[in-house]
C-alpha cells in the first residue's frame, strides 16, 4: 500500500530503521491503520529522502521552501559535503530520467539504471515531466562546479550550497 512504500523510502529501505520507526509508529497512530500524517509526524526520514524535498521544492519552483529546508539540516550538524552529494544525486537521477521520458522510456527503466525503488522512480519521473531538458542538464552542471568549489576554495560551504539553490532559481527562471 502507499503508506508501506512511503515508510521504505523515508527509511532508505533500512530493515533496522523501518523496524525502529514501525516500533514508534504503532505508539503514536491513533487508530488500527497507519497514514501518511502519522509517518510524517513520527519518522526521522533519512537523507536521501530530504534530498527529494529539497529537489522537490526546485522542480515546483519553491526556491524558499527549498533554502529553509536546506538550512535546517544545516542546523542539525549535517555535512555540507553530504548535503551537496544527496542533491546532486538527487539532479543527476531527475536529469537521467528527463532522457530516459524523452526517449519513450519509463519508470522501470529508471529504476534499472539507478538502482532505485519505485516509488522514489515515480517521483523522479513526475519531477522530470515538469523540467526542460536544458534545466535539467543545467542543474547538473550547477552542482557539479559547486562540488568543485566546495573542495577547492576557502569559501564556506553552507554559503556555497545556499548560493547552489539561487543560481538554480535563477536557472529555472531563464
Amino acid at each position: 500500500n502507499a503508506a508501506s512504500d512511503y515508510l521504505a523510502f523515508l527509511t532508505d529501505h533500512s530493515l533496522s530503521a523501518m523496524h525502529s520507526e514501525l516500533l514508534k509508529l504503532t505508539s503514536y497512530a491513533a487508530g488500527p491503520v497507519i497514514t501518511k500524517q502519522d509517518i510524517d509526524a513520527v519518522v526521522e526520514p533519512t537523507l536521501t529522502a530530504v534530498s527529494f524535498d529539497i529537489s522537490n521544492a526546485i522542480v515546483d519552483g519553491s526556491y524558499e521552501r527549498a533554502l529553509v529546508k536546506l538550512r535546517e539540516l544545516l542546523a542539525m550538524q549535517q555535512d555540507p559535503i553530504l548535503l551537496l552529494g544527496a542533491i546532486s544525486a538527487q539532479m543527476r537521477r531527475i536529469q537521467c530520467a528527463k532522457v530516459l521520458s524523452e526517449n519513450g522510456k519509463g519508470g522501470d527503466a529508471l529504476m534499472k539504471l539507478c538502482g532505485i525503488g519505485d516509488y522514489p522512480a515515480r517521483l523522479t519521473m513526475g519531477a522530470a515531466r515538469k523540467l526542460s531538458p536544458e534545466f535539467c542538464a543545467g542543474a547538473v552542471l550547477l552542482c557539479l562546479e559547486t562540488d568543485r568549489q566546495m573542495k577547492l576554495s576557502y569559501d564556506d560551504p553552507q554559503r556555497l550550497l545556499e548560493l547552489l539553490l539561487i543560481r538554480l532559481a535563477q536557472e529555472a527562471r531563464s
